[in-house]
C-alpha cells in the first residue's frame, strides 16, 4: 500500500482542525477546549485551534443567550495565541457589550492588550474609547471621559496614518462617539468649550450620512444643553428639529422611542416655559402621553409631564392643573423618582393648593416636603424656591409674621450660593413686600421693589404673576405714601399682566381697581373712582366667587358720589354692598360702610327706608363686635332729630373709646344741627380736654420710654 506522504508531514491534529474549518462544523471546537491537551500542541495547531475558537465565538455572539459561551471561545483563542491582536480584540469587543464593571475593566484590560500589539489596529482604539465612556457612566468618573478622549484621537490619528485617501475619515459613528463623550465631559464640567468640541463632531458625522434615531437624539441633547448654557435661543430651533428627526426615525416597536419622545417632549416644555405658548404645551403634552403609553415604568416621563403642568398651572391660576400636577408627581415618585426638584416641585403644588383650599395639614406636607429636598442637596434653585414658596404660604394662612421673617432668612441664604436666579429675587421681592405691607414699611416695601427690578431681565417677563406680584407692592407703598404717580407705576404692571394671557385673572382687574381708587383719593377727580368701580365690577363679573370685588365696586362709587353729590350714584353704591352683605354676612365693616352710604342718603333724603337701612346696618355692626356703631347712631339721630339719643350715643363712643377727635365731630355736617346747642358745646368742650390730656400722658410715657 502505498502511504499518503502529505498526510504523515502534517502534525497529528492540524488535519482533524482544517477539517472541522472545512465543514464549518465550529461546535466540534468545543471538544478541544482542555488546557491540558493544548500543552502537547504545536505551534501551527494552536494557531488554527486559536482561529476555530474565534469563529465560532463570532457565531456564537449571534445566538440567543450565547455570548458567556462566545466569551470562553474567545479566551480560548486568546490562551492558545497570546500574541495576536485579532484575538484580544475581539474577547475586549464581546466584553464591551456587558453591564458589570468587573467585566468592562476586563474588556479595557484585553483592549489595551491588543494594542500593546498593533498600536495602529483601529477598531481596538475605537472600542476601548467606547469602554472608557461606559466605565465613566458607571462609576461616574470623569477621569474616564478624559481617557476616552485620548484613545478616540489616537484612533482618528491611526485611521488617517493607514488611509491614502485624503477626503475619506474615520466612520461617521466614530464622531457620534467621540462627540458623545465630550458632551457628557461638558455635562461635569459646565464648559461650553466641550459642548463645542461635541457638537463639530456630530455635526460632522451629519456631514458623512449617518441617520439614525439614538445619533440625532445625542445630537440634540449637546444641542439643547449648550444653548441652554450659552443662552443662545436660536440653537432651540435646531434641538427642536433634530429630535424631531430622532422621533420620525424610530417606530413603535424601536426600543428608545420613548427616549426619544421624552426628549423632543422636554424641548417643547422648555420652549412653553420661556414663552408659555399654548401650542408648545400641548405638543409636550401629546408626547409625555405617548412616552408614557410605551412604557408606564419610565419615571422621568411622569416628573416631566408633572413639571409641564405645574408651569401651566401657575401661569393660568388653575387649581384643576394643580391636581393634575400632583398626580403626576405622585406617580413619578411611587416609581421610585426621589430626584430633590420632584420634591420641591411637589411641595410647592401642595402648598398653593394647601393656601387656595385653607388646608392646614396639606401645607404642613408641603413644608415638610420642601425641607427633605433641600436637606438633599443645596444644589437646585428649586428646593430653595419651594422652601421659602411654603414658609410664605403659611405665613398667608396664619397671618403670622414670623414665617416670613424665616422664609427671608431662606431665600437670602439660598441667594448667597444662586445670586444669579431671578426666581429667588422674585420670592425676597414677594417677601419683603409682605412684611412691609403688615408693618406700613415705606422702607421695606422700597427694597421689595428692587428685588422684583433685579429679577425683571429674565423669562419672567413673559409670566404675568410676576407682574401682578411687582404691582401688589407698588399699590401698597402708593397707598401708604398717598403718591398717584406711584399708583400708575402698578396700573403699568397690571396691565402687563393681562397682555400676556387670553384670559386674564380677575384679580388683576381688582387691583387695578384698587390703584385707581388711590389716584382717586389724591387728585379728588371723579374720573378715576370711576374706573376703579369699573375695575372692580369687571372682576366680580369675571369671578362670581370674587365677593370682595363687589364690595369695592360699592366701595369706589361711595367715594365718587362723595365729590359728585349724585343720589343715584350712592344708590348704585349701596346696591353693591348690600349684594356684597348677602354674600358675606359676617363682615362687620361692610355693615359700617353701608350704614355710612344711607347716613349720606338720609342727609339728603329723610327717607323712612333709608333710616330703616341704617338702623338695620348699624344694629349689625354691633352685633358683630364693632363698636364704632355706636358714634354712627349719634350721627343718624342727630340726622333725624333725636338729639337727647345722639348726645347719649356720643358719651356711649367715649366710654367704649371709639370716639374721633373732636375737629372731625366739629367739623362733621352730620351733627350741623347741634352745634349751637349748649349740651353738645359742652361735651365738645370736655372731649378735647379729654384728648389733651390723653396726648400729655403718652408723650410723657415717651420720655419716660424713649423709642
Amino acid at each position: 500500500m502505498e502511504l499518503d506522504h502529505s498526510s504523515l508531514d502534517q502534525p497529528p491534529l492540524l488535519k482533524v482542525f482544517e477539517g472541522i474549518l472545512a465543514s464549518q462544523s465550529f461546535d466540534l471546537v468545543e471538544s478541544f477546549a482542555s488546557e491540558d491537551l493544548w500543552k502537547s500542541l504545536l505551534p501551527q495547531e494552536k494557531e488554527l485551534l486559536s482561529q476555530l475558537f474565534l469563529i465560532h465565538g463570532e457565531r456564537l455572539q449571534s445566538e440567543h443567550d450565547g455570548a458567556i459561551k462566545a466569551l470562553r471561545s474567545f479566551r480560548s483563542a486568546c490562551s492558545l495565541t497570546p500574541n495576536k491582536a485579532r484575538v484580544w480584540f475581539r474577547l475586549g469587543s464581546q466584553l464591551a457589550l456587558c453591564d458589570s464593571v468587573n467585566e468592562l475593566i476586563e474588556s479595557k484590560e484585553a483592549l489595551e492588550r491588543s494594542l500593546s500589539l498593533d498600536d495602529g489596529f483601529f477598531d481596538a482604539w475605537y472600542t476601548l474609547a467606547n469602554v472608557f465612556v461606559r466605565l465613566a457612566l458607571k462609576q461616574n468618573n470623569e477621569q474616564f471621559l478624559l481617557e476616552a478622549h485620548s484613545a478616540f484621537e489616537r484612533g482618528s490619528r491611526q485611521f488617517e496614518k493607514n488611509t491614502t485617501t485624503t477626503d475619506v475619515g474615520c466612520p461617521p459613528a466614530f464622531y457620534w462617539h467621540w462627540g458623545l463623550s465630550w458632551f457628557l465631559y461638558g455635562r461635569c464640567t459646565g464648559e461650553p468649550s466641550e459642548l463645542q468640541h461635541a457638537l463639530t463632531l456630530y455635526k460632522k458625522a451629519y456631514a458623512l450620512g449617518i441617520s439614525s434615531a439614538e445619533f440625532f437624539n445625542d445630537y440634540g441633547n449637546a444641542t439643547i444643553e449648550f444653548a441652554i448654557l450659552t443662552g443662545q435661543p436660536s440653537l432651540f430651533e435646531q434641538s427642536l428639529s433634530l429630535y424631531e428627526m430622532a422621533v420620525s426615525l424610530s417606530t413603535t416597536t424601536s426600543p428608545e422611542r420613548e427616549v426619544h419622545l421624552f426628549n423632543l417632549g422636554c424641548c417643547y416644555q422648555h420652549r412653553y416655559e420661556q414663552f408659555f405658548e399654548q401650542e408648545y404645551f400641548d405638543k409636550a403634552f401629546a408626547l409625555y402621553e405617548e412616552a408614557a403609553a410605551l412604557r408606564s415604568s419610565f419615571s422621568s416621563v411622569w416628573f416631566k409631564w408633572g413639571q409641564l403642568i405645574f408651569a401651566a398651572a401657575r401661569y393660568l391660576h388653575d387649581s384643576e392643573l394643580l391636581d393634575e400636577a400632583i398626580e403626576k408627581f405622585q406617580k413619578a415618585h411611587s416609581l421610585g423618582n426621589e430626584h430633590p426638584v420632584l420634591l420641591a416641585l411637589w411641595a410647592e403644588a401642595e402648598a398653593f393648593l394647601g393656601s387656595l383650599y385653607d388646608r392646614a395639614d396639606s401645607l404642613a406636607t408641603a413644608l415638610h416636603r420642601a425641607e427633605t429636598a433641600l436637606n438633599i442637596t443645596e444644589q437646585y434653585v428649586e428646593c430653595w424656591h419651594a422652601l421659602v414658596t411654603c414658609l410664605f404660604e403659611l405665613g398667608r394662612y396664619f397671618s403670622d409674621s414670623k414665617y416670613f421673617e424665616k422664609a427671608k432668612g431662606i431665600v437670602e441664604r439660598g441667594l448667597a450660593i444662586h445670586p444669579k436666579s431671578a426666581l429667588l429675587w422674585r420670592m425676597l421681592g414677594i417677601i419683603k413686600g409682605a412684611l412691609g405691607e403688615g408693618q406700613q414699611s415705606p422702607q421695606l416695601l422700597q427694597e421689595a421693589l428692587l428685588c422684583f427690578h433685579l429679577s425683571s431681565n429674565s423669562w419672567l417677563q413673559k409670566h404675568p404673576g410676576f407682574w401682578s406680584d411687582w404691582g401688589v407692592v407698588l399699590i401698597n407703598l402708593a397707598e401708604i405714601l398717598q403718591d398717584e404717580r406711584i399708583a400708575h407705576e402698578a396700573i403699568e404692571k397690571f396691565e402687563k399682566a393681562v397682555e400676556l394671557v387670553e384670559d386674564p385673572d380677575p384679580q388683576w382687574f381688582f387691583n387695578c381697581g384698587w390703584a385707581f381708587g388711590i389716584i382717586g383719593e389724591c387728585t379728588e377727580k371723579e374720573e378715576w373712582f370711576e374706573r376703579s368701580a369699573q375695575c372692580f365690577d369687571f372682576a366680580y363679573r369675571e369671578e362670581p366667587e370674587f365677593h370682595h370685588a363687589k364690595l369695592h365696586a360699592g366701595l369706589s362709587l361711595f367715594h365718587l358720589s362723595l365729590l359728585t353729590g349724585h343720589k343715584e350714584t350712592y344708590l348704585m353704591a349701596a346696591q353693591r354692598v348690600e349684594e356684597y352683605l348677602e354674600l358675606e354676612y359676617e363682615d362687620d365693616s361692610a355693615w359700617e360702610d353701608m350704614a355710612s352710604i344711607y347716613l349720606h342718603l338720609i342727609e339728603m333724603d329723610p327717607n323712612p327706608t333709608y333710616i330703616a337701612k341704617t338702623v338695620h346696618a348699624l344694629n349689625q355692626t354691633l352685633a358683630l363686635g364693632n363698636q364704632r356703631a355706636l358714634y354712627y347712631f349719634a350721627c343718624l339721630h342727630a340726622l333725624i332729630g333725636a338729639y337727647s339719643d345722639a348726645m347719649e350715643d356720643l358719651q356711649l363712643a367715649v366710654e367704649a373709646g371709639v370716639i374721633p377727635i373732636p375737629e372731625e365731630i366739629e367739623s362733621e355736617s352730620w351733627f350741623a344741627i347741634l352745634k349751637d346747642h349748649p349740651t353738645f358745646q359742652e361735651f365738645l368742650l370736655v372731649l378735647k380736654q379729654l384728648f389733651r390730656a390723653n396726648a400729655i400722658g403718652e408723650q410723657a410715657l415717651e420720655n419716660i420710654n424713649p423709642v
